[in-house]
Formats: structure tokens, C-alpha cells, sequence
């Protein structure tokens, strides 16, 4: 599972389990990719995010 699917997954389970903290963290996170995206005009990967 890509790592913006899982963060999408926890996003769901954050907001059925009403856990504000981490479901801010994890808005965060995906905005934070989806500006990168937007900035760059890219699609980022796993390999992106992730140093080897």
C-alpha cells in the first residue's frame, strides 16, 4: 500500500475513532504532499518521500 493510501486509511479511521490530534497531524501530512505536488507539478511516489 503506498504510503498517501495508508495515510488516507488512517485519515478515515481518525475520524470514526473522533482522535482530533491525529486526524489534524494526518491533514497535515497530506496537504503538505498535496502542495508539493501542486508547487512542482509532480506526482510524488514512495521514493519521494522516503530516503534510501
Amino acid at each position: 500500500m503506498a504510503l498517501i493510501d495508508k495515510l488516507k486509511e488512517e485519515q478515515k479511521l481518525a475520524m470514526k475513532a473522533k482522535d482530533k490530534l491525529r486526524l489534524g497531524t494526518i491533514r497535515l501530512a497530506l496537504a503538505a504532499i498535496k502542495q508539493r505536488e501542486v508547487d512542482e507539478q509532480i506526482t510524488l511516489g514512495e521514493e519521494t518521500f522516503l530516503p534510501c
